[in-house]
C-alpha cells in the first residue's frame, strides 16, 4: 500500500488522525480506485495499533470513500452517473440548507452571509478565479451552518468528498465531460445572490426563538 506522506517520526496516530490522513491521500489521487486497504498492514505503515486502522477503515466506508470485499477494503470507484445522482441529491440538500438557514439564522450569521455575497457579486468578471472559488465555499459553509441541522451538514460533506474524489480519479479523462453542476464552488449570478440576501433577511418566528 503505497504511504504518501508519512507520519512524524515516533508519533502513533489516533483513530481521528488516521482516517483523515488515508481520507486525504484518496481525494489527492494518492490512493486511486481499486487500491486495496488492509488493516494490518495500514498498522504497520503508520506505526500503530490495530483497533485505529480498522475504526478509521469504518469511517472511510461511512464516508462512501472505501467498501469492504472479502479481502479487507478497497477504494471506491466512482462512474459518470453515479456522480450525476450525486450531484442531483446535493442540489437538493443545498437548496434545504438555504430554506433552514433564512428560518434559523442568527444576526451574526446573516453579516457573515451578506459581507461574503457583497464580496462575491461585486467582484469583477477576470478576478482570480481561485479567490471566487474560495469565497463560494465560504459562502456555502456559512450557509449550512447557519440551517442548525448537524446532519444536513454531514450529508453535504459526504456528497463534497465523494464528487471531488470522483472528479480528481477521472481528470483528462478523453471523450468525458463532467456536468456543470460537479463545480461545487461555482459563481452564482447576481440576481440569484439578491433573491438569496432577501430570503436571509426576512424574519420567522423560528429564527427569533433561535436568537433569545
Amino acid at each position: 500500500m503505497p504511504q504518501p506522506h508519512p507520519p512524524p517520526t515516533g508519533k502513533r496516530l489516533r483513530s481521528s488522525e488516521l482516517h483523515a490522513h488515508l481520507r486525504g491521500a484518496i481525494l489527492n489521487g494518492d490512493l486511486p480506485p481499486g487500491e486495496r486497504l488492509v488493516e494490518v498492514v495500514i498498522a504497520e505503515t503508520y506505526s500503530t495499533s490495530r483497533t485505529p486502522a480498522r475504526e478509521a477503515l469504518r469511517t472511510l466506508e461511512a464516508d462512501g470513500l472505501v467498501e469492504r470485499t472479502g479481502r479487507g477494503y478497497v477504494v471506491r470507484s466512482v462512474s459518470h452517473t453515479e456522480l450525476e445522482d450525486m450531484c442531483e441529491v446535493r442540489e437538493a440538500l443545498a437548496g434545504m440548507a438555504g430554506r433552514l438557514a433564512a428560518q434559523r439564522r442568527l444576526d451574526l450569521d446573516l453579516r457573515t452571509m451578506t459581507e461574503l455575497a457583497d464580496e462575491i457579486s461585486v467582484a469583477p468578471d477576470d478576478q482570480d478565479p481561485g479567490k471566487i472559488e474560495n469565497l463560494c465555499r465560504e459562502l456555502h459553509q456559512a450557509i449550512v451552518r447557519s440551517s442548525r441541522n448537524s446532519y444536513l451538514a454531514k450529508q453535504l460533506r459526504q456528497l463534497n468528498a465523494s464528487i471531488d474524489r470522483g472528479q480528481a480519479a477521472t481528470a483528462g479523462s478523453p471523450g468525458l465531460t463532467w456536468p456543470t453542476s460537479t463545480s461545487r464552488w461555482s459563481r452564482p449570478s447576481r440576481p440569484r445572490i439578491t433573491s438569496a440576501r432577501r430570503a436571509w433577511r426576512d424574519d420567522t418566528p423560528e429564527r427569533s426563538r433561535q436568537g433569545d
